[in-house]
């Protein structure tokens, strides 16, 4: 999860029945990114896209 001036991201996963539901939601709380704020803002799109890239495992 990550909460700031700049986005709102949170990826979830929980079980309905037999099924993994994975919910991803994103959302840009402005409309444009200052160039202080850019090196934080790419890092936060480097997190978001390392735990979009990770695997589940099912026993």
């Amino acid at each position: 999860v990550i909460n700031n001036a700049i986005l709102n991201y949170s990826l979830t996963f929980k079980m309905l029945g037999t099924k993994l539901v994975a919910r991803r939601t994103i959302k840009f709380n402005k409309d444009i990114v200052t160039s202080e704020e850019y090196n934080s803002f790419k890092e936060m799109f480097t997190t978001i896209s390392e735990a979009d890239a990770k695997q589940i495992a099912f026993k």
